[in-house]
């Protein structure tokens, strides 16, 4: 996720004054980011591509970051990674952030402060993502391996802290065996980010399961326009 701090103000600025929660918040800088309609985004001089789904190579992306137009902008990793020899590093005017996935990022923008230097702003923004439990959720096309795991075609699995944590065919069967992993007792809010092709039945699935296995915790849905993975689980 490319962010034109521009971008960044012009959002919060839009949610203070029309007064909207923070689930729409999210959403509105969701589609600001990756949505298809107009955006400040390019108006700012960020390439129209910047803003649609991760489908580019990284070469590409590299290509679009350096030819837009920006005073300052923070990089959002969420899971990519960029060769060493990247011209990105030695540009002074982008600010990396390592986020492992859109929840990661979105942590990270909701403790952007546009009143405190850029530094400052770095600081805090990593603090809050890796403060967060965020769980990517994703059903295998095909046998393959990840993480030194064998998937078998159709199966869930959930990955975190880029480690395969569970698997199964059955999505309830695979949830259980997840959460036997992490503590999540000390937590209060779910954030369940869906992608834009996810179904009605897994949606539900889910959200009835999170609401289960933590029944004191406000849950927030965000429908995403992402398509891979399936869905991601930040827990806070």
């Amino acid at each position: 996720m490319f962010l034109d701090l521009d971008l960044l103000n012009f959002v919060q600025e839009r949610s203070i004054t029309l007064g909207v929660n923070r689930a729409k918040y999210i959403s509105d800088l969701l589609q600001k980011c990756y949505g298809e309609t107009e955006s400040s985004a390019s108006q700012d001089g960020v390439d129209e591509d910047v803003k649609q789904e991760n489908n580019y190579t990284k070469d590409k992306m590299e290509s679009i970051i350096l030819k837009s137009k920006f005073k300052n902008a923070i990089l959002l990793m969420n899971g990519f990674t960029l060769p060493l020899d990247s011209k990105i590093f030695s540009n002074k005017f982008i600010h990396i952030l390592n986020t492992n996935n859109i929840a990661d990022g979105i942590a990270a923008i909701l403790n952007y402060n546009p009143e405190l230097m850029i530094d400052e702003n770095i600081s805090n923004m990593e603090s809050s993502y890796k403060s967060i439990i965020s769980i990517e959720i994703d059903k295998a096309k095909e046998t393959t391996e990840l993480y030194e795991e064998k998937l078998q075609a159709n199966e869930y699995f959930s990955l975190y802290n880029k480690k395969l944590i569970s698997k199964n065919n059955n999505i309830l069967i695979m949830l259980n065996k997840l959460f036997k992993e992490i503590n999540v007792s000390d937590k209060d809010l779910i954030t369940i980010y869906n992608s834009k092709e996810m179904s009605r039945k897994i949606k539900e699935t889910i959200s009835n399961h999170m609401e289960t296995i933590m029944p004191d915790a406000e849950l927030e849905i965000i429908e995403g326009e992402f398509t891979s993975p399936i869905l991601i689980i930040s827990i806070e």
